[in-house]
């Protein structure tokens, strides 16, 4: 009988390798009898059957998986954008709304701040940080030539704002690991180093190219992706800035 199974399966698994297509019947009973292949293969090698049977068996296996898990692949991106993703955004919303708070709240504290003076906002820039902002968007400032000397072109320009977003995404996405504290602390430290890094353009340099810059080179990020498949860690959201943002591994 197992011979029969076996031999049925072998038949299948050719013709598929031939580009051929199964009958409705024989693609409703593989499945069940892929199942029954792995269990003989599991029993040949505990009962120690042969290595021709086991070799045999093992071929079935490696057949019947390559076929029944090609075609799945095949609709994986689709169903990710249709079903994994809103499934997972809609289980996580509460996240979502908490990191959205926890990101804007600090960041329009700090924005708005430096109207009753720039205590605050220094205590998160530092001189450093500060003398970046004039030489980036201050009245006689240029964001871009003032890249292209830091980083030598802009090539590595462009790179230093990829590098620095994705060690963002990453060091938000491991603080997830110790309870969500540590994606909570750069949730919060990147709106408040971004939101003082606004308040003092608006108080002492150039709204305009601050954000004509901000926006049109790197747009809004959504790095709290990620979280969602996490464990359902906090996830964060944020508009990231140029390095000079602040200097000690604030949003760029």
């Amino acid at each position: 009988m197992n011979e029969g199974r076996w031999l049925e399966s072998e038949r299948q698994i050719a013709k598929l390798d031939g580009r051929d297509k199964l009958t409705p019947e024989e693609a409703r009973e593989m499945p069940a009898s892929f199942r029954k292949v792995c269990q003989d293969l599991g029993l040949a090698g505990e009962r120690l059957y042969g290595l021709a049977l086991s070799s045999r068996l093992n071929g079935l296996v490696m057949g019947g998986f390559r076929h029944l898990h090609r075609s799945r692949a095949r609709f994986q991106p689709i169903r990710f954008l249709t079903r994994t993703f809103p499934g997972a955004f809609k289980h996580n919303l509460g996240f979502f709304w908490i990191s959205v708070v926890l990101f804007w709240l600090p960041f329009f504290l700090l924005a708005f701040s430096g109207q009753w003076g720039l205590v605050w906002i220094q205590s998160i820039l530092g001189p450093e940080g500060m003398q970046g902002m004039d030489a980036m968007y201050g009245k006689d400032g240029d964001a871009l030539a003032h890249g292209r000397a830091t980083h030598g072109s802009d090539f590595m320009m462009f790179g230093h704002y990829v590098q620095n977003n994705v060690s963002i995404d990453f060091r938000t996405f491991a603080g997830g690991i110790f309870y969500g504290i540590g994606t909570l602390f750069f949730t919060i430290f990147n709106g408040l180093a971004i939101g003082a890094a606004a308040g003092y353009v608006h108080e002492t340099g150039d709204p305009m190219k601050f954000w004509t810059f901000v926006l049109g080179t790197l747009g809004v990020r959504a790095g709290w992706l990620a979280h969602f498949f996490h464990g359902g860690t906090a996830p964060r959201m944020g508009i990231d800035l140029s390095g000079a943002a602040h200097p000690n591994g604030g949003s760029d």
